[in-house]
């Protein structure tokens, strides 16, 4: 709950800048394009804490619990640090991809906003994966879902202003972003600080120390992990840049569906977390079937409720492009089309989460790196951009082409995990 919280704030800030107009949403959407990769790069080295502290929970060993948790937060902090950077060059970086000076303009005043928030959102997923691995993340869980109408109530008053604010535009929309952030991670710190949980005493009580060998073993295993969940997570993101130049209705619609897509891979993210932390504690206890086991459920889970999902999707098509968009003749019913398509993506993704999870879980990331390089970027994106080029539709054929990359990294993170486990002597899924 605390990703679909997550995901629905992004979700709300959308409807909020939609209400803009389509040019609005363009850029903003650019300049999130931006602001994902980065984020997502932070990510991927901080998550890394999550198997290295879940078998330090299998063993028992509270000293190593303790001393991995503190050291989640100084990593934190050192990769929000190097995305600040990055934001700093936005004008630079984007404006190759801007299809005329206006969409870069309002990319950029977004992410003036927005930029100010990363150190807590990333300061707040090495708490939630703290918290995970330590399984409380109750706490993370409902300071998330409570923070959503706060954020609702943020970006609305900040983009379009009320009698008691003023009226930001974009602006407002990427500050109220960064607002929620810090408010968000206060609350986690102070609930963490006042429990009396014994997991949370051994935790909070006794100095902060820096350890260089399990720093130095986070970034070991983050950033080949981080360079994993870049070239994974990275592609939608980095999708805006091939219908950027298809003029704002194209990328309006696009956004559209990127924001229903990763509403609809809440599931499949919530999966492969549990999956993570359980599959961690279960090897770090010596229990490899058990492993098997879990992997196997979580997989059968996600595309139960995958495919649950995507039939609302497709039924509910038209409806939900209204609450983006105002309706229009051309753009709407292409939108729809366009959602359609997408759901093919959800529904390999509810495959390929749980899956991957495992192996991160096992501490194998270079191979999926390998995997996600070769399928997505030398398979998906060449053939999204053919197919961009070559359908009616481009946005259509974008997420027609990452689909066949993504089930073909699929198909190999499934073959990897089949003969880890049978080294392991675990019956094979």
């Amino acid at each position: 709950m605390a990703i679909a919280a997550s995901i629905g704030i992004s979700f709300i800030e959308t409807l909020v800048v939609a209400q803009l107009g389509a040019q609005a949403l363009s850029g903003v959407t650019l300049g999130l394009a931006l602001y994902s990769l980065v984020f997502v790069g932070c990510l991927g080295v901080v998550v890394a804490i999550n198997p290295i502290l879940s078998q330090a929970v299998g063993r028992g060993d509270q000293l190593a619990i303790r001393s991995n948790a503190q050291q989640a937060g100084f990593v934190a902090l050192a990769m929000s640090v190097v995305g600040l950077l990055v934001f700093a060059l936005s004008p630079y970086l984007l404006a190759p991809m801007a299809s005329d000076a206006t969409q870069l303009d309002i990319a950029v005043t977004y992410l003036k906003g927005a930029a100010a928030g990363l150190p807590a959102w990333v300061v707040y997923i090495a708490l939630r994966s703290v918290l995970m691995s330590l399984g409380s993340v109750r706490i993370a869980t409902w300071t998330m879902l409570a923070s959503v109408p706060f954020h609702a109530l943020f970006a609305y008053a900040l983009t379009h202003g009320t009698p008691f604010s003023p009226a930001l535009g974009v602006l407002g929309a990427g500050i109220a972003h960064s607002v929620i952030s810090y408010l968000t991670v206060a609350v986690i710190l102070l609930a963490m600080q006042r429990s009396r949980a014994a997991v949370m005493l051994n935790l909070m009580q006794g100095p902060v120390r820096f350890d260089a060998p399990v720093f130095r073993a986070i970034f070991r295993l983050g950033i080949p992990l981080c360079a994993r969940i870049l070239l994974r997570e990275g592609m939608l993101p980095a999708s805006v840049l091939l219908v950027a130049s298809s003029g704002t209705a194209m990328v309006a619609a696009h956004a559209v569906a990127l924001r229903v897509v990763s509403f609809a891979g809440v599931v499949s993210f919530g999966l492969a977390s549990a999956t993570i932390v359980q599959v961690g504690a279960a090897i770090g206890a010596g229990h490899w079937t058990r492993a098997k086991a879990i992997t196997s459920l979580a997989t059968r889970l996600s595309v139960g409720l995958g495919v649950l999902i995507c039939l609302g999707i497709i039924a509910s098509a038209t409806s939900i492009v209204g609450l983006f968009l105002p309706a229009d003749d051309i753009i709407t019913p292409m939108t729809a089309r366009l959602l359609a398509v997408a759901c093919l993506f959800v529904l390999i993704d509810c495959v390929q989460g749980p899956v991957g999870a495992a192996l991160v879980a096992m501490q194998d990331a270079k191979m999926p790196l390998v995997i996600y390089a070769v399928s997505i970027w030398l398979l998906g994106f060449p053939l999204a951009y053919v197919f961009s080029h070559a359908m009616a539709v481009p946005a259509e054929g974008v997420w027609l082409g990452l689909s066949l990359g993504s089930a073909c990294a699929t198909a190999m993170l499934a073959i990897r995990l089949r003969e880890k486990l049978k080294k392991q002597n675990a019956l094979p899924i």
